[in-house]
């Protein structure tokens, strides 16, 4: 008689490797969210996502090699900011350097912060390190 049982909670928490490992991946996961949001020029905003950066790339590599821009400047489909209206935009050649720099930009400035978050999470020494990482803080 009065006798109780009585259940103890052990916490095992994740090793440094998986801590690692998941911080990794959510800042990856960041990473490529950034890559993606598209860049505003003259209240436009152009996607950035793998296709229209292929495009972009095309274009900019024939310009490179010598192939004249067009005179009448070349159409992309972008979305007009203030009433996120779907439009096309025909760019010249100026403007769409400016976008090209625009595009550039981005990705290195993404790249550089996934590098630098990507270090910290390798080089953290115990867990709580792996925990302090803010990977929502620079990104482009």
């Amino acid at each position: 008689t009065g006798d109780r049982a009585t259940q103890a909670w052990a916490y095992a928490d994740m090793t440094l490797e998986q801590a690692q490992q998941q911080c990794a991946s959510d800042i990856e996961a960041r990473a490529a969210q950034s890559r993606v949001q598209g860049v505003v020029l003259q209240g436009h905003r152009f996607e950035t996502d793998r296709e229209s950066v292929d495009r972009y790339g095309l274009i900019g590599s024939a310009m490179g090699a010598g192939v004249t821009y067009p005179a009448g400047g070349i159409p992309f489909h972008c979305t007009q900011v203030s009433d996120e209206t779907a439009k096309r935009v025909r760019l010249d050649a100026t403007q769409f350097q400016a976008l090209i720099q625009a595009v550039a930009t981005l990705l290195v400035q993404t790249a550089d912060n996934e590098d630098t978050l990507l270090t910290l999470a390798e080089t953290a020494v115990d867990i709580d390190a792996v925990r302090a990482i803010d990977i929502d803080a620079a990104w482009p």
